[in-house]
């Protein structure tokens, strides 16, 4: 077949495509390639660019079908240059003229802005004396055991959080705090920095963090019951303590009065270890640092009072759905999914950007992490940048289509299709059992959900069982195989590949 390739690299990417376009097609303008290839050669081409591909690289693959037509087969690195049809864009925006903008609903706005908070305050436990010297340790690689900390510092972060906020109401406990009240605090910016002051009754006489509560598997979970005039402090405060580990117990209503959650799986109780009464009077005692979180970036304390304002300016506007006992269950159950997982990702995608290289703190700094043996990011840094990218990658999580690959129905291997395939007294014949059973439940209609266990044996064929379960279910097919070991994940792409007559561009490893 004649193909024509065509490149919109920029920078490295240019020298890289074009040694690549020149090997296999003949160059006909400065960034055109005409040849004549058959699907084999097309596929060697594809693969060789991938291998280079970055956000540099964009180069449209066009087969020639007719003398007035041709076909786009793929698009290899960014495609912002190309229409869907591969046409070249001269201009392009990211307004959608055909169709009005979307609206964000009330409840999305506010997962976003709770997410964003959460992601401000989410590591602030870190600023303990036990956690910073354990990393400064590995750093300089001083021969110690890494020890679990005492008490997690997402715990720590949720007993510092719900301190401030009972502190903006004017009361002890957190348990008494109130939504209007912490909120007007927190979005004034002056009164806000006043309650990060040394003199704030954040810090104990003796210098530790004002925490209560004994830290023990057993003891309750400190977060408040979730009342009318307090869901949006149990919701900031309830991201913070799951964004890695989820409390231990069982969520009950609010009409529970007895504690359900405890922090069994927050902290670390040795009584017997005679160095442990030390190691937690470190875990809850702030690190020797010249600065605290919330003065090595000074946009942070700004940050939380913009979002604390538009938090206020919501709920002043919408206080009639919070006194509405359905849609407050509602959001209960939507925070602890949209909003947690915003923040989740938002952290794991900061961190890794951390880890690349290491920073030029130097000993004695906050730290949020360790990167290539050296220290990480700053914690008040990463802070403010997890906070940021919280808020957008919450909004990411509302989107139905998110412009993701997908194999069409049309292209769909045979090997993949939901029919009929294996003998009646097949080891197999189970998969044609099931595909059968999801047909019903696909009928059922577009927008019901779907979840399911194999528990097939070793043997049985649970992979491809697996690809041919999610072709049935959906006529686009996109679906991730997460394996935890490098040899597994090859071996089961290129099974995958084989038994599914998967094409490259179909299963990618």
């Amino acid at each position: 077949m004649i193909v024509l390739f065509v490149s919109e690299c920029e920078r490295q990417a240019v020298r890289k495509s074009r040694r690549i376009l020149n090997r296999y097609a003949r160059q006909i303008g400065r960034r055109s390639w005409l040849a004549r290839l058959s699907k084999e050669g097309i596929d060697d081409v594809h693969a060789a660019l991938r291998s280079v591909s970055s956000r540099q690289m964009a180069v449209a693959c066009h087969r020639i079908s007719s003398r007035t037509r041709t076909e786009l087969l793929w698009v290899v690195g960014s495609r912002r240059h190309f229409d869907h049809d591969g046409n070249y864009a001269f201009s392009s925006s990211s307004q959608d003229f055909l169709r009005p903008p979307r609206e964000s609903s009330p409840m999305e706005r506010l997962v976003a802005y709770l997410a964003e908070l959460a992601g401000l305050f989410h590591d602030l436990g870190k600023d303990n004396a036990f956690f910073q010297g354990k990393l400064w340790r590995a750093i300089q690689k001083e021969n110690s055991k890494a020890l679990a900390d005492p008490v997690r510092h997402e715990l720590l972060s949720v007993m510092l959080a719900g301190k401030l906020a009972a502190l903006a109401s004017g009361v002890r406990h957190t348990k008494k705090a109130e939504d209007s009240l912490w909120l007007k605090v927190f979005s004034h910016l002056p009164a806000l920095s006043q309650l990060f002051s040394e003199q704030s009754e954040l810090f104990k006489p003796d210098g530790s963090w004002n925490v209560s509560g004994k830290q023990e598997p057993d003891s309750p979970f400190p977060l408040p019951k979730c009342k009318d005039n307090n869901v949006l402090l149990w919701a900031w405060l309830w991201i913070l303590g799951s964004h890695h580990r989820l409390p231990f117990g069982k969520y009950q209503d609010a009409g529970n009065e007895a504690p359900s959650l405890t922090r069994c799986s927050h902290v670390r109780c040795a009584p017997e270890d005679p160095d442990y009464s030390n190691q937690l009077n470190l875990n809850l005692r702030p690190a020797d640092s010249a600065s605290r979180p919330w003065q090595q970036d000074a946009r942070w304390l700004a940050r939380v009072s913009r979002c604390t304002e538009r938090i206020r300016h919501w709920l002043v506007n919408h206080q009639t759905q919070m006194s509405d006992p359905v849609w407050r269950d509602a959001f209960i159950r939507t925070i602890t999914h949209f909003g947690r997982t915003g923040m989740m990702c938002a952290d794991h995608s900061v961190s890794a950007n951390d880890n690349a290289k290491p920073s030029n703190a130097v000993t004695g700094t906050l730290i949020a992490n360790t990167a290539r043996g050296g220290p990480g990011s700053v914690l008040g840094t990463h802070l403010f940048n997890v906070g940021r990218q919280a808020r957008s990658l919450s909004r990411v999580l509302w989107q139905q289509h998110l412009g993701l690959p997908f194999i069409a129905k049309e292209d769909i291997p045979p090997p993949m299709l939901p029919i009929s395939s294996e003998p009646a007294n097949s080891a197999f014949a189970w998969q044609d059992a099931a595909c059968k059973v999801l047909k019903d439940v696909a009928k059922a209609g577009s927008d019901s959900g779907f979840i399911g266990f194999v528990q097939a044996g070793t043997g049985f064929g649970k992979t491809r069982a697996c690809a041919r379960i999610m072709a049935t279910c959906s006529s686009e097919v996109r679906y991730t195989v997460a394996l935890g070991l490098r040899t597994l994940t090859l071996q089961t792409g290129q099974s995958y590949r084989n038994e599914l007559e998967l094409s490259r561009q179909q299963g990618i490893v």
